[in-house]
């Protein structure tokens, strides 16, 4: 008999659009092949934990605290709806907190997904997605949405205002690297938001901007060809520097990535600290090798990965 059920989710990179998708821009995420991964058994008692052996934290779903806290808030409202108890959840993550790749939205998914296939819940992609969003309110006060919905669904993720749709795409190679600085996501939010009070004219041109890439860096996806995702990727980087929410370690990557021969860098997510994202060459081997040489916490991502996937053992 199965003693364990096991669930894995996507981190997310956003390609394009962040900040500027608050404020009614188009934007595209893909999934990350770096994820979260939960384990459920049955317990006595509801019990949620995170790290790996040398490290975890541990506590009552019901009171937990501090990093636990969004995973537990959705938990708890899961087990409450199905009138379920009994339940130990153990969070273990492959990528860094509060660097904008998903790791709040991967974590509540695996571990509701976890617990709903320990006790045999069918849950729909809809229902996963907004037990999800309970944890994400927790962390992002008014979330967009596009961490759970790539978390869930996987794949490329075209999203504007309300709507969030997968697209097709042929996979490639990115390179994600972490800063070492953990970013504040409403802080930077405010920052961008005094830029378009004080030049809504040269806000709402980015916005256009990015609007008209959108469609091509989709086209060209689809057919695998990358050179317009590259250019789309190299002109955001900008845009976000422009309106503040970049800073001089991310510029610094991101040229670091350019001169090592990464056709296209980014910063990804809310910045002011967190990751870059860089496109490689075909292949894309030698430059990791020799970025990571300087930047250790830097991975080559296969993308677009699937979304949440549960298993007994």
């Amino acid at each position: 008999m199965p003693s364990q059920a096991i669930a894995k989710a996507p981190g997310k990179a956003i390609l394009l659009g962040e900040h500027f998708v608050v404020h009614g821009s188009s934007a595209l995420a893909v999934a990350l092949d770096l994820g979260v991964e939960a384990r459920a058994e049955k317990y006595d008692g509801n019990i949620i934990s995170s790290g790996r052996e040398d490290n975890i934290v541990s506590s009552k779903i019901e009171d937990a605290k501090g990093f636990l806290a969004p995973a537990a808030a959705s938990l708890k409202q899961f087990l409450k709806d199905y009138s379920l108890s009994g339940v130990k959840v153990r969070i273990m993550s492959e990528i860094p907190e509060s660097a904008g790749l998903g790791s709040s939205a991967a974590s509540s998914v695996s571990a509701v997904a976890a617990v709903s296939r320990l006790f045999d819940i069918k849950l729909s992609k809809k229902k996963l997605y907004d037990y999800s969003m309970l944890a994400e309110k927790i962390v992002h006060g008014k979330p967009s949405g596009i961490d759970a919905f790539v978390s869930v669904n996987g794949g490329l993720v075209y999203a504007r205002r309300k709507t969030k749709r997968v697209l097709q795409c042929k996979p490639f190679k990115l390179l994600v690297s972490y800063s070492g600085l953990q970013r504040n996501t409403g802080k930077m939010v405010s920052k961008v938001s005094s830029f378009k009070e004080r030049e809504p004219k040269s806000f709402r041109n980015l916005i256009k901007a990015i609007n008209a890439l959108v469609p091509d860096v989709i086209s060209g996806l689809k057919k695998g060809e990358l050179p317009i995702l590259a250019a789309a990727m190299n002109f955001n980087h900008e845009a976000l520097r422009i309106v503040g929410a970049s800073n001089q370690t991310l510029d610094a990557m991101v040229r670091d990535a350019r001169d090592e021969g990464f056709v296209g860098a980014k910063m990804t997510g809310a910045g002011g600290g967190g990751c870059i994202i860089a496109l490689p060459k075909q292949g894309g081997e030698k430059e990791f090798e020799s970025f990571r040489a300087k930047y250790p916490y830097s991975f080559l991502c296969n993308v677009p990965a699937d979304g949440v996937r549960s298993w007994l053992v």
